[in-house]
């Protein structure tokens, strides 16, 4: 009865200890198996927070980018609009100015002398002296025009009343009329309208004499005070020690 006891007590310690070393060696299997899945495991949430993370910084430079291109586009867009306002007012500005001036130079020529005025002054001095030179031309316009200033000839004060003046007699025979009807004074305003030159000759000279006309109603004078003018010969110049010979004309004063 003892020895089998014994036997019995032998085969459980026998029992006991081969299951420990199972239990022991599954231990040591677990503990060895165990951290390479950790490891793996660890890889994995690592590169999948790396992705993340360059994921992230990947969105965050692209919206970075974008806002800095919608930043730089909106500050050119900017500029440029304050560039061509500016342009624009510039250019508004320099417009005005020229348009100023424009009004400025016609409101100036309009006080001077009107268009009638020059039409029968430029008329004038093309049936006198359209066969003189610009001086000649120049001169026997400002005649007429000192004549409108002249106490001398108080009766008349505008450039058509010089003109067609008669209360001494005829100042300008041009205003009379030929044989055939017509005055050369009519000639010469019917070719300052028409303009139907018979020559390129007669039309320099119709303009050469608009030019005078025109430089003397501006205040050009190249005589003087004289009044009177007509075709130079030496007794008128020995009468008249007082005066200026131009071309075939010559120019003085009675008094």
């Amino acid at each position: 009865m003892k020895a089998r006891k014994l036997i019995m007590c032998m085969i459980m310690a026998v029992s006991f200890m081969l299951g420990t070393t199972s239990i022991a060696a599954y231990a040591e299997e677990t503990l060895n198996t165990a951290p390479v899945e950790t490891s793996s495991n660890t890889n994995e949430l690592n590169t999948t927070e790396s992705n993340i993370d360059e994921a992230e910084q990947s969105d965050l430079s692209e919206q970075g980018d974008e806002e800095l291109t919608e930043t730089a586009e909106t500050e050119e867009a900017e500029t440029t609009k304050e560039t061509a306002a500016e342009t624009d007012a510039e250019e508004t500005e320099d417009e005005k100015v020229v348009e100023e001036a424009k009004q400025d130079t016609t409101a100036k020529t309009e006080e001077k002398y009107t268009k009638a005025e020059l039409r029968l002054l430029s008329a004038l001095v093309f049936a006198e002296s359209g066969n003189q030179s610009y001086k000649g031309k120049l001169a026997v316009a400002n005649v007429v025009i000192n004549r409108t200033t002249s106490k001398q000839f108080w009766h008349v004060d505008t450039i058509k009343e010089v003109i067609y003046d008669d209360k001494w007699g005829i100042q300008f025979s041009v205003i009379k009329d030929n044989s055939d009807g017509v005055s050369p004074m009519d000639r010469a305003l019917k070719l300052y309208d028409t303009k139907k030159y018979s020559s390129d000759a007669q039309k320099k000279q119709m303009e050469q004499c608009i030019k005078a006309a025109k430089a003397a109603l501006n205040g050009e004078n190249n005589i003087g005070d004289y009044l009177f003018f007509t075709r130079y010969t030496k007794s008128i110049a020995n009468k008249y020690p007082d005066h200026v010979v131009i071309g075939a004309h010559i120019f003085y004063n009675t008094k």
